[in-house]
């Protein structure tokens, strides 16, 4: 039997749950993209060293494009889309 192989953005969230704060995922139609206020190089505390440096920065960034979500956790063309919408009903 044949395995699905999985997207690699998923492997790589279930593989490691805590980088999932660095996705921006909108409430509206579901996509997901990294947090554009995300840092250049992200660090972990490794072996008593508050400041480790990581690639996760890196490799988020080539998996994802930037999406930045709104207080309410839309993206962008869902904001508009819901602007123009309230804006035809009145």
């Amino acid at each position: 039997m044949r395995h699905k192989k999985q997207n690699p953005k998923i492997e790589y969230l279930n593989r490691y749950p805590g980088h999932k704060k660095w996705i921006n995922t909108c409430i509206c139609c579901q996509k997901s993209g990294y947090d554009p206020k995300m840092p250049e190089v992200v660090t972990i505390r490794y072996y008593g060293r508050d400041d480790h440096p990581t690639h996760i920065a890196k490799y988020i960034r080539f998996l994802y494009s930037p999406m930045a979500v709104d207080e309410l956790g839309r993206c962008d063309e869902c904001r508009k889309a819901s602007d123009k919408a309230l804006s035809e009903d009145t």
